[in-house]
């Protein structure tokens, strides 16, 4: 016989609000810092370089910041945070009647390589029928619970990027421009590597057709490489007016904002509340 985790005493009559500090919320004064210090980021293709040396100050403030954002980033650990998964879970459930022990327990080993933190907020949306992609009228699979709280990390993980991204670029005063002797040496060069190769025109030709052929070969993979990234994560690749993408971790450490694709009919899964418990349909 099942029995409803609803009917227990050990369950809150709420589980979405985190202890202080659990979950993760901007802070406003280091992002504050981390703007400034972005100000004197420079790109040279997509190498990126800070033109002044940061402050000792920032330095701290950034990377407190940096060790609090990956503690929330953790995937759960101990007791304490796989009880809070497994309450989030039940209450989420409880609304269509279907938070039975092996099904919260089946949902919660799934769910258990995310933050508890995530998934409550996941599940409470689930509770109030506001969670993005899911039918309030048909109790969510595994999968439907895993995606909603993955969601919830972006802000984290972006975040995450961008001190990083800021703490290890590293120090270059602006590039001067080359002077008029310089410009001079380079055009010599590239003149006697032109007469070089021109006492050949044939061969001349053939290099460059080889040559641009490579290129072409060698953009392409990369730009399908930049776009599976976008898509293995569930967004829309970004393209500028040349039709190239920018990298996700460009993207995420500029703040830049991402469109998410539109979710395909999610599979049927086995642990799906849709099924009786005992394997049938």
């Amino acid at each position: 016989m099942q029995t409803n985790l609803t009917n227990q005493s050990s369950l809150p009559a709420k589980t979405s609000p985190q202890a202080p500090g659990s979950s993760w919320t901007p802070d406003h004064a280091v992002s504050r810092i981390a703007d400034n210090a972005q100000n004197s980021l420079a790109w040279y293709g997509n190498r990126a370089v800070l033109q002044r040396q940061l402050t000792p100050a920032e330095k701290e403030s950034m990377k407190n910041r940096l060790s609090a954002v990956r503690v929330t980033l953790r995937s759960a650990t101990g007791s304490i945070e796989h009880q809070r998964i497994e309450r989030a879970v039940a209450a989420a459930l409880t609304g269509y009647g279907k938070a039975d022990q092996p099904t919260v327990a089946a949902y919660s080993r799934l769910l258990s390589d995310l933050p508890a933190w995530a998934v409550e907020q996941a599940c409470d949306d689930i509770r109030r029928g506001a969670a993005t992609g899911v039918n309030p009228n048909y109790p969510p699979a595994a999968p439907a619970i895993h995606k909603l709280a993955d969601e919830k990390m972006e802000g984290a993980r972006a975040e995450k990027d961008r001190l990083t991204l800021l703490l290890t670029a590293p120090v270059e005063e602006a590039r001067p421009s080359a002077t008029p002797e310089e410009r001079a040496r380079v055009s010599a060069s590239l003149q006697n590597f032109h007469d070089t190769v021109a006492g050949n025109p044939q061969e001349s030709e053939q290099r460059k057709l080889e040559r641009q052929e490579a290129e072409s070969k060698r953009a392409a993979h990369e730009e399908h490489k930049r776009r599976m990234e976008y898509i293995m994560q569930g967004f829309e690749p970004p393209t500028n007016k040349h039709g190239i993408t920018m990298s996700m971790s460009l993207a995420r450490a500029m703040q830049l904002p991402l469109t998410r694709r539109k979710p395909a009919p999610p599979p049927r899964h086995e642990f799906s509340p849709e099924e009786d418990g005992h394997g049938n349909g």
